[in-house]
């Protein structure tokens, strides 16, 4: 791989991203150019730089005014109530600290022009482009894989500013963020012979 620090994970966006009326053009320019690459998915994929999945938090409630009285017979017995923290009874989809992930690419034009050529025929009235699915595959250090994240119903909802400098070095390595919201997560562990069901979000 071109991206050796992310040896130990997988990225793989789906087919709905590369449709061929938009990624066409890309791998026919990629292909003429004796590029080492000669795909847009595969260019794409190669320049990962980081991701970001999201965590989940349990959100909570306070109940106040409990009785207490089973400590009463203590010399030291503070108080007659008490109070406890319950866990909410929100859905699967409220627990996620975010609905979107963000994957950081290297900072090639072809990148940048084609997320966003994606996003824009994606929010056209007449829609050339159709939501995918993203599965992020954890490999131990055997590259066996462990854990499998799959994001389902994802689409491109940030493509950022296009930024030019003339004052920065030449060496300096250049990266931009892309956000894909989503709209089911499964999890799924993949250890050998763990028999363990999809969590489902």
């Amino acid at each position: 791989m071109l991206n050796p620090v992310l040896s130990n994970v997988q990225i793989q966006i789906g087919d709905n991203f590369f449709p061929e009326h938009i990624a066409k053009k890309y791998d026919d320019f990629l292909y003429a150019r004796n590029y080492p690459l000669k795909t847009m998915r595969a260019c794409l994929h190669e320049t990962i730089q980081n991701f970001t999945m999201p965590g989940i938090n349990l959100n909570t409630f306070t109940v106040e005014g409990l009785n207490n009285q089973r400590n009463a017979n203590r010399v030291d017995f503070p108080h007659p109530v008490t109070q406890r923290i319950y866990p909410g009874h929100e859905p699967y989809e409220s627990l996620l600290s975010d609905m979107s992930i963000t994957i950081t690419f290297k900072n090639n034009i072809l990148n940048w022009l084609y997320c966003f050529e994606w996003i824009y025929k994606y929010y056209k009235r007449t829609r050339e482009a159709f939501e995918f699915d993203v599965n992020v595959t954890m490999l131990d250090s055997a590259e066996i894989p462990i854990l499998r994240f799959k994001l389902s119903d994802c689409y491109e909802s940030s493509t950022p500013e296009l930024e030019f400098s003339y004052t920065e070095s030449f060496l300096t390595s250049r990266t931009f963020d892309m956000t894909f919201t989503f709209n089911k997560f499964d999890v799924t562990m993949l250890i050998p012979e763990f028999n363990m069901e999809v969590l489902r979000f």
